[in-house]
């Protein structure tokens, strides 16, 4: 070979040389953070893909290259899998930590508490108070039968078809999230009772997961002292074997649409298939949301003989077997509350 033919051909692996690591050095830096100070929000829409994702993240200064963002989304198989929300993320995350994210869908969230013994309208208030929701979407989404149908009764009276199927909890819901999202994570906290177990334990009281609930409500609105749940559940389970109206006033309050207060004469009177003091049996459905204790108390009640009793003012009861009994508790209560 001449020394000509050498020398361009030295050249000739010089450029490629340097183009090689010229490419190397670029490749290398579009892996490379591309926010370095400031956390970044940004939204990604339902329905996105990898694409429309790598625009948005470009636009947000947090990826140097839009092709590289779809290659490695596909090379994971997420091709469609990156999940939709508001998210915030921190700086110096590389492209492969993004997508890592995304795929999680490790959004921002919205925290609420629902509280034992809430009804739907109270949730709604909370979710209202909060901005997370409308009213009138939330109490949509809370009204559609069919998120429930395998437990509720063939006919219906209901007031509220969820009622007692949100279960109280604290959640944490993405933030932006739909009224139907928060209704199917409280709804799903109730249905995750229903292991093979606790049909087992169910079956036991003869009672289908609709009364359950339907007693265990009664039981939370009566009950203020945890360890009077079960014997409140023994008292409400002792008058439906004998066929006794339940006289729960409770679900009285339900019926007129108010939480507190003493109830009167008239009240009593109220017509409502949620008046046990007129309608024999349990209400047509649950009246709040119970919560795990008084799920327990109807699941295992403590099984006295009590078919009475009354408040004694300290938040306890006073119970009885007798309608004799009954009525010198009522004196006895009445006369310590003075």
């Amino acid at each position: 070979m001449s020394r000509r033919a050498r020398l361009l051909a030295v050249a000739l692996l010089t450029g490629a040389l340097v183009l090689f690591v010229l490419a190397a050095v670029e490749i290398n830096y579009l892996f490379l953070p591309a926010k370095l100070v400031g956390t970044t929000s940004f939204v990604i829409e339902p329905g996105d893909n990898a694409r429309d994702i790598a625009d948005t993240l470009y636009g947000a200064g947090l990826i140097r290259s839009r092709l590289l963002f779809i290659i490695i989304a596909r090379q994971k198989g997420l091709e469609g899998k990156l999940r939709a929300g508001e998210y915030t993320l921190e700086p110096g995350l590389p492209v492969e930590q993004i997508v890592q994210r995304l795929e999680k869908g490790q959004v921002n969230s919205w925290t609420f508490v629902v509280p034992e013994g809430s009804t739907v309208m109270q949730i709604a208030d909370i979710l209202v108070e909060k901005g997370y929701a409308g009213r009138d979407e939330f109490l949509l989404a809370a009204r559609n039968t069919d998120l429930v149908k395998e437990f509720l009764p063939s006919v219906s009276t209901l007031k509220e078809p969820l009622e007692g199927y949100l279960a109280p909890n604290t959640y944490k819901v993405r933030k932006g999230a739909p009224a139907q999202e928060f209704v199917k994570i409280m709804l799903d906290a109730t249905k995750s009772y229903y292991t093979q177990e606790f049909k087992q334990r169910l079956d036991g009281t003869k009672l289908t997961f609709h009364q359950m609930l339907t007693l265990a409500s009664i039981v939370e609105r009566e009950a203020a002292l945890d360890n009077e749940r079960p014997i409140i559940a023994s008292v409400y389970l002792n008058r439906l074997r004998l066929g006794m109206k339940l006289d729960a006033d409770p679900t009285v309050m339900y019926a007129i649409g108010r939480t507190t207060g003493a109830l009167t004469l008239a009240d009593l009177e109220y017509d409502s298939p949620y008046n046990t003091y007129r309608v024999a049996g349990l209400s047509p459905g649950p009246i709040a949301c119970p919560g795990f204790k008084s799920v327990e108390a109807v699941l295992n009640p403590s099984g006295d003989p009590y078919l009475y009793f009354v408040a004694n003012g300290d938040k306890s009861h006073l119970f009885s077997r007798t309608l004799a009994e009954h009525l010198e508790n009522i004196k006895r209560a009445r006369s310590s509350s003075r």
